[in-house]
């Protein structure tokens, strides 16, 4: 198990080959040959008190980040909010001044002069049953 890891580890660190069907064949195995070492080792050993809390570890793990990633998502969507509501942004054609707090969660990292006027006053004045008929489409 421990002279495969010499052969694995190298795989790992390309990043973007050249020609990607090459090394294609080769991730397909070692990720195979991989999985069926852990699921032996997993045999001989008997970790389930060991394997229940790392579980719990890596759960706990996900949630977190899950969590920072909505928070992060939903200050961008009342920071965006409050800031298209501005009538120099609809009704004048001023771009925006300042960008949402985590730019790098928004679409082309928040740039002001990708936002569009008349799609935000048609957007913040969308109603439900516009969702299923849109008179402004005759």
């Amino acid at each position: 198990m421990f002279s495969t890891v010499a052969l694995f580890i190298p795989f790992l660190f390309i990043l973007s080959p050249i020609f990607i069907r090459e090394y294609f064949s080769s991730f397909v195995f070692l990720y195979i040959l991989g999985i069926i070492y852990v699921n032996k080792a997993i045999a001989i050993i008997d970790m389930t008190t060991l394997t229940h809390k790392i579980f719990k570890i890596i759960m706990s793990g996900i949630v977190l980040s899950y969590a920072l990633v909505m928070f992060m998502m939903i200050a961008n969507y009342q920071s965006n909010m409050n800031r298209v509501k501005d009538p120099d942004f609809l009704y004048t054609a001023k771009t925006l001044e300042h960008k949402v707090p985590y730019p790098a969660f928004v679409s082309q990292n928040d740039e002001l002069m990708m936002q569009s006027p008349v799609y935000w006053d048609n957007r913040l004045n969308y109603k439900l049953n516009d969702y299923f008929y849109n008179g402004n489409y005759k």
